[in-house]
């Protein structure tokens, strides 16, 4: 799956508003105190724009999307400045927030008046919700801007990270706000179980059937990364036996396509992988072979978790990996404790 590093994107504009005052004619060898000063705004600088924000992902299974809300105080630390008879007034005309898209339905406001608001695409994956700023943010005068989009579902087998299914939901979370004002709140069903890639996944609150979960003040290297959230306990189970050995196949519901893959795939894989290896699976082993997308997440295909006797494997409906995941029942720690038999 594609992976993007972006926070929050400032894009200023190339135009520059003259604002001329008086201009009276002086003698050219008058002090520079004693003319009138000409009036300019000028773009400001990215690194002059400070950014608080909380962006806020609402999972609604029901409906197959995440509702995203951004909350960002934006902050102008560049004050007039004055160059012999010119005063500068620095700017933002633009503001603008990442997505891993596809986004659709953005909106703005600053207390409660719209703004002008469009999405735009950056590669194949990243998408910026850009905000026409009106006023222009200048200095001494903060704004707090309210950007919301929603990230639809996409079908399983999709190049998007993103599935929403009434089992599972997985996106990747982008945070805006400068580096240390950066708060990123996960708010899901209370039945679903929630991890991020690369963080520590925090203690949420329950209220009202929902369970919420904050990140607060994440820098740069925290403000972006994957979320997996599973209620296994709604994933359609389908058995089947090799042998003694038992195979429980659990698909996303609606997703019949890859049920039907993994119990073929176990159906004939199995006692290929048992002729080829010569040796039998030991007693009767009970299996789970689950569909997901949290490998993704990670940079992989899939895995097996040896302690649960369970195969947790991505939404593709590829015959290699799926043998490879099987060949860990008897490629594992029990039977060999080097990687590169294992893996190989």
């Amino acid at each position: 799956m594609p992976r993007c590093h972006n926070q929050c994107t400032v894009r200023k504009t190339c135009l520059v508003l003259l604002l001329l005052f008086a201009s009276a004619a002086t003698p050219a060898s008058a002090a520079p105190s004693a003319r009138s000063a000409k009036a300019v705004a000028v773009p400001a600088q990215v690194d002059s724009l400070e950014v608080d924000a909380v962006t806020t992902y609402r999972l609604e299974p029901e409906a197959g999307v995440i509702r995203v809300t951004v909350e960002a105080t934006l902050t102008n630390t560049a004050p007039p400045r004055q160059t012999g008879n010119l005063i500068e007034t620095p700017f933002y005309d633009l503001f603008g927030t990442a997505a891993i898209g596809p986004v659709v339905d953005a909106s703005a406001d600053v207390d409660g008046r719209s703004l002008s608001t469009s999405i735009e695409s950056s590669g194949d994956t990243v998408e910026f919700i850009v905000v026409d700023l009106a006023p222009n943010l200048v200095f001494g005068a903060p704004q707090t801007v309210s950007i919301r989009y929603d990230i639809p579902a996409k079908p399983a087998r999709s190049d998007f990270a993103t599935r929403i299914n009434d089992a599972f939901a997985s996106w990747y979370a982008v945070g805006t706000g400068s580096s240390g004002a950066a708060d990123i709140v996960v708010d899901v069903p209370e039945r679903f179980e929630v991890e991020f890639t690369d963080l520590v996944t925090p203690t949420p609150v329950v209220s009202d059937g929902r369970a919420v979960h904050r990140l607060d003040d994440l820098d740069d290297s925290q403000s972006f990364f994957g979320v997996s959230v599973r209620d296994d306990e709604s994933l359609v189970k389908r058995p089947t036996k090799v042998d003694d050995d038992e195979f429980e196949i659990q698909a996303w519901p609606g997703d019949e396509a890859w049920a039907a893959f993994a119990v073929d795939a176990v159906d004939r894989g199995v006692p290929v992988l048992a002729a080829r290896t010569g040796v039998d699976l030991e007693g009767a082993r009970s299996i789970a072979i689950a569909e997901t997308a949290t490998p993704y997440l990670y940079g992989y295909a899939g895995w097996f978790l040896p302690e649960e006797d369970r195969i947790e494997i991505g939404d593709e409906l590829d015959l290699q990996v799926m043998l490879h995941e099987l060949s860990h029942l008897w490629f594992n720690g029990d039977l060999f404790d080097s990687r590169w038999i294992n893996e190989g």
